[in-house]
């Protein structure tokens, strides 16, 4: 089943009008689904790389050689936060070129890939977020009980009960001792997950640091510390 994205007018104008559009957000919440769809309307010839992929991530041993030949297509790179020297040769092609849509990157989030793309690319490139789906975007498809606790990212969303349950499970354990670690988050996992899921059950309320600092056994500050964390990799707002 293939729901429209909110965000489709927004990354539509955006390429009209930066060299370089990033849409970013947490895994699984649709960025690769949405890109390739969205691909089949632009009027650019599109090139899609998964740095995930070792033949893909190959092809950029030589980044400017690559895009000089696809100079003419929009170049789509997915998890462009594993090769972050990118950045500055894709800033020293689209000045070269001049072009709008060059480049549509897509990245897990993090404080530190957000911060170093702003400044190298800076005035050109415009961000999107895609978050899990919202109300408006599940239309008739949507059930605020189901919503509520398995949440809006599409596989749990999308799957019967006992598979959104499964799926969930499984998503969080990588999250939390995979991906976290990766964006630079330096905590024991249980703790973390211990986190979330107080904040969780917080939902729409007034959040009490001290309360949750004295349940996980930890100063106020890292408690911050670890919420600013996630908030930056878009898993709490």
């Amino acid at each position: 089943m293939m729901i429209p994205r909110n965000i489709y007018v927004k990354v539509k104008s955006y390429c009209k009008i930066f060299p370089v559009v990033a849409i970013v957000g947490p895994r699984q919440s649709g960025k690769t689904t949405f890109v390739k769809d969205f691909a089949l309307h632009l009027k650019k010839i599109t090139v899609y790389l998964d740095l995930e992929n070792p033949t893909d991530l190959d092809k950029l041993e030589n980044p400017h050689l690559f895009f000089s030949q696809n100079k003419e297509k929009c170049i789509i790179i997915d998890e462009v936060q594993s090769k972050p020297d990118l950045f500055s040769v894709i800033r020293s092609f689209v000045d070269e070129n001049k072009r709008s849509c060059n480049f549509i990157i897509l990245g897990t989030a993090s404080p530190d890939l957000l911060k170093q793309s702003s400044e190298t690319l800076a005035g050109r490139i415009g961000y999107v977020e895609l978050g899990p789906f919202s109300e408006k975007e599940l239309q008739n498809n949507f059930c605020i009980q189901k919503h509520h606790f398995y949440g809006g990212f599409p596989p749990a969303y999308l799957s019967a009960e006992d598979a959104s349950i499964i799926w969930l499970d499984n998503f969080i354990k990588t999250y939390l001792q995979r991906e976290l670690p990766m964006l630079g988050l330096k905590a024991d996992p249980q703790k973390i997950r211990r986190l979330w899921e107080m904040l969780a059950w917080q939902t729409a309320g007034l959040l009490n640091y001290n309360a949750i600092s004295k349940s996980l056994g930890l100063s106020n500050h890292t408690v911050t510390a670890y919420i600013d964390f996630l908030e930056g990799a878009f898993m709490v707002r």
